[in-house]
């Protein structure tokens, strides 16, 4: 099915290079198949050619908050394969760019802010994954404690006081 959707996107973008969801779709599907590949010359394969469908994207405009997010998890993903501390923190750092792009342009998105709380988890900054928690609580008012609860990406803040706080400040309000 990759490969019929792959064409669908193609034409879908030769009818209208305009169409920046179009090509952010493309890069979710280039990328999916990134995280799917079971080699890593397959895997950087196709996290390049996401990474040129969210560039088109964001060319065909510059304010399409989703190709920017959509990129920025596509940098968080290289940072998680990346073999080496130098080149996960490069991924990071680039990832944090385009996440914090993405909420210039639509600030009370939920996703964006949960994604920046991930972000700063995986770089180990306690202070900025509870701030980016802080706003995605008060974007999602129905925000559970269940939702981090599970989620790898916390792992390295999970057994902190201030991530404990607020997921117990978070369970106390439900």
């Amino acid at each position: 099915w990759f490969n019929k959707a792959e064409e669908k996107y193609g034409k879908a973008t030769e009818a209208n290079p305009h169409d920046a969801d179009s090509w952010s779709n493309w890069g979710n599907l280039c990328a999916q198949r990134g995280i799917a590949a079971t080699n890593s010359n397959e895997q950087e394969r196709w996290f390049n050619e996401a990474t040129e469908k969210y560039r088109k994207g964001t060319e065909a405009d510059p304010n399409h908050a989703s190709s920017w997010n959509n990129w920025g998890v596509l940098c968080t993903s290289q940072g998680k394969a990346a073999s080496d501390a130098d080149a996960r923190e490069h991924w990071y750092a680039e990832a944090e760019k385009k996440v914090a792009r993405a909420l210039e342009i639509a600030p009370r998105h939920v996703v964006y802010w949960f994604n920046k709380a991930c972000l700063a988890s995986l770089r180990q900054d306690v202070k900025a994954c509870v701030d980016a928690l802080e706003q995605w609580r008060d974007c999602k008012p129905d925000a559970s404690s269940a939702e981090l609860d599970n989620d790898p990406d916390f792992d390295n803040v999970r057994d902190t006081p201030e991530f404990q706080e607020f997921h117990k400040k978070l369970a106390d309000n439900k």
